[in-house]
Formats: C-alpha cells, structure tokens, sequence
C-alpha cells in the first residue's frame, strides 16, 4: 500500500472516532505549502497540535474485523526547526486518558497497554527531504522512534502538510494528516495471540498552531 493510500485509511480510521471535526477540517484544507517556507517558519517559531484542534487515534483489530477504536482526550505535538534545517516532530500521548468505543479494561490493563505503569507514549521524530512528493498536499515520511511500555522502536509517521490559511501559512497553522503503523509485538504485547492482529494504527489529524504563553 502507498504512502497516499495508507494515510486514506488512517484519516477514516480517525473520522470514525472522537475528533471528526478536526479530521474534516484536515481534508478540507487549502493545499499549498512551500517546504522552504515551512522551515524558515519553523526556526522562528515552533507549531503546537492538542487535543483542542486535532485529534489522535488508536485503532486495533480482532481476526473476525471488529475493531477497537481509541482517542487521546490529553496529548501534545510539536513540529519544530532543528539543526541544519531540520523539521523536527515530537509527541506526547497520556494513554490513561483515551477514550474507547469498547474492551477499556482489557486496553489499559497490564495486558495490553499498561497504563498503570507506563502512562505516556512518546515520539521523536526528523522529516526526511528524500521521501518529500511536492505536491498539493506535501506528502512525506517522518523517521523517527515510538516509545510504547517503555519500549523504543523505529517508526515512520506518514504525513501529508497542507495550508489552511494561504495569508500566513504556515506561521498561523499547519494542517497536518498522519498515521504510524506499528506491529504491537515489537512493545512487548504478546498476548491474546489468534484473537487480536499485530497491527495497530495510530492516525492523526487537525492543525497545528504557534504555542499560546501565559
């Protein structure tokens, strides 16, 4: 599956749980981003996304195709300039605030995800130049590292960048469509083999925005 098509299915993945407005607003954004404009934005000033005007989910899935759908009610990311210009992406997720369309207990339980013990799932992450299609919207991967019960993988986040207000964008806001697939055996959730497949989907959608400071 191409890069287009598996954020397609990430961005429905998204619209079909809390934050459909933000996924909305994502797909109907003006196209145009200029990648050298978006790093000489992002050195100034760093772009903020949470929960108030975007949406991350978790999507998981039985062999018999139901699905356990998830939303991160608290989390933060940051796309930011780093060295030698590049586009950095971060990510915090509190996982004991996910709200799930079903089988919470069994989700947050020491089974699956932990949250007991490991209540935040981190993401580190650079966008790489060589992946970039500059095209409407600018598609490319970010390479980067998921930290899942306190275990750290190398994970891509599949993103499209797009303008959701030509006047000043991207210094004003940033829409971003995204989705990492990650295989769960590879953080240490082995069980319930047969019954729940490896792959789980987090997809992400909405704008990113300049941090408001007190």
């Amino acid at each position: 599956m191409n890069m287009r098509h598996r954020l397609s299915a990430g961005l429905a993945a998204l619209a079909l749980g809390v934050g459909g407005a933000s996924v909305a607003a994502a797909q109907n954004a003006e196209p145009f981003l200029d990648y050298e404009a978006l790093k000489a934005s992002l050195a100034d000033k760093p772009l903020v996304m949470n929960a108030d005007h975007g949406a991350v989910g978790f999507v998981a899935t039985s062999l018999i195709g139901s699905k356990v759908r998830g939303s991160f009610q608290d989390f933060t990311m940051t796309m930011s300039g780093g060295e030698g210009g590049q586009i950095l992406v971060s990510a915090e997720f509190r996982v004991p605030t996910m709200e799930i369309n079903r089988r919470r207990n069994l989700v947050m339980s020491e089974d699956f995800l932990y949250a007991d013990r490991y209540d935040t799932i981190t993401y580190r992450g650079a966008l790489d130049p060589d992946s970039l299609i500059d095209d409407t919207p600018m598609t490319g991967v970010v390479l980067g590292e998921l930290t899942l019960r306190g275990t750290s993988q190398p994970t891509q986040l599949i993103v499209d960048l797009t303008c959701d207000d030509i006047v000043d964008c991207p210094a004003s806001s940033l829409v971003i469509n995204g989705v990492m697939e990650i295989n769960r055996q590879d953080f240490g959730i082995t069980s319930m083999p047969g019954i729940v497949r490896n792959e789980i989907e987090i997809p992400i959608g909405g704008h990113f925005r300049p941090q408001v400071t007190d």
